[in-house]
């Protein structure tokens, strides 16, 4: 009778302990989960805004680059002359270059029919195959447009000979004089592509093979700001740069979130495992205080009935 007790005992004992410690871990884990997955989330998209604004401030900056060399008293001057000034290259070369190192190249196309770069800037489309671009067209027919920022590849790069990359062309264009209504030259400075990927690159763990993707658009959406979604594998974030014709998107794979959840699966077994081993321990506990002495009080009391 007692043996059955003492069975009974134990596996109410262990059975109570592993379901309680499995139901809590378990909750514990989903819920830990569920809060990984939405911090990650946030921490995502935290961070692709922080880049976005970094690199909205470089192009800015590039901006004003651009528009200090189009004021340039030479450049001014040689795009109302009738004739070609060969000054304006020197000029070039030192503003390009010194003002902003990541300035690939730069060229000054007057409507005249002239065309300024700097001295080692050859590889250049002329303004036609420029015009063969459904974007520069569309800039370059509009009166309200004064300057913006487009993205170029495929057919583009190939006038640039091995100068750019396979990520493309980010071009700067604009109007000069900037706020005349008659426009007497059109000024294009190119920045490489793989530049907008470098603001999206970090060290971190949690954005291990994160993958940026660019891309050009036809049409602007309504809505350009910052898009977050998610699915089984990632979080994807995708906007369009800096009001321009190009779509860049983050795409940060799921598993480096759940990466910390594989020791708190480590955990809650373990967990299991020292909750068994404490019932067991409290069995044996229990077996000797309270199991043990009502067997011997039973056998002398059966002793104490058989006597009698």
């Amino acid at each position: 009778m007692f043996a059955l007790l003492s069975r009974r005992i134990i596996v109410t004992l262990m059975t109570t302990a592993i379901i309680g410690v499995t139901i809590v871990g378990a909750v514990s884990y989903y819920f830990s989960a569920y809060l990984i997955r939405s911090e990650f989330s946030s921490i995502v998209s935290h961070f692709y805004d922080t880049s976005a604004g970094n690199l909205t401030r470089f192009l800015t900056y590039t901006e004003e680059t651009v528009k200090v060399i189009a004021n340039n008293a030479t450049v001014m001057s040689a795009i109302r002359s009738p004739g070609y000034m060969t000054e304006v290259s020197e000029v070039l070369n030192g503003m390009v270059y010194n003002l902003n190192a990541d300035i690939r190249g730069a060229a000054i196309y007057s409507l005249q029919g002239y065309t300024y770069t700097p001295t080692n800037y050859s590889d250049i489309p002329s303004l036609e195959q420029l015009r063969a671009n459904p974007d520069f067209e569309r800039f370059y027919t509009d009166p309200s447009s004064r300057g913006e920022w487009m993205y170029r590849d495929g057919a583009d790069l190939s006038y640039y000979a091995l100068r750019y990359a396979k990520d493309g062309i980010l071009s700067y264009v604009m109007k000069i004089p900037e706020n005349a209504e008659q426009p007497l030259a059109i000024l294009v400075a190119d920045i490489d592509g793989t530049k907008l990927a470098q603001y999206f690159q970090t060290t971190n763990a949690l954005f291990r093979s994160a993958a940026i993707d660019i891309q050009r658009i036809e049409r602007k959406p309504a809505h350009s700001g910052p898009v977050a979604a998610e699915n089984d594998t990632s979080v994807v974030i995708r906007s369009l740069v800096h009001d321009s014709n190009i779509a860049l998107t983050l795409s940060v794979p799921l598993a480096n979130a759940k990466e910390p959840l594989q020791e708190l699966r480590w955990t809650i077994g373990l967990l299991a495992l020292l909750s068994a081993a404490a019932a067991a321990y409290a069995f044996r506990r229990l077996r000797s205080a309270i199991v043990r002495p009502l067997a011997l009080l039973y056998k002398k009391m059966r002793r104490f009935s058989s006597s009698a």
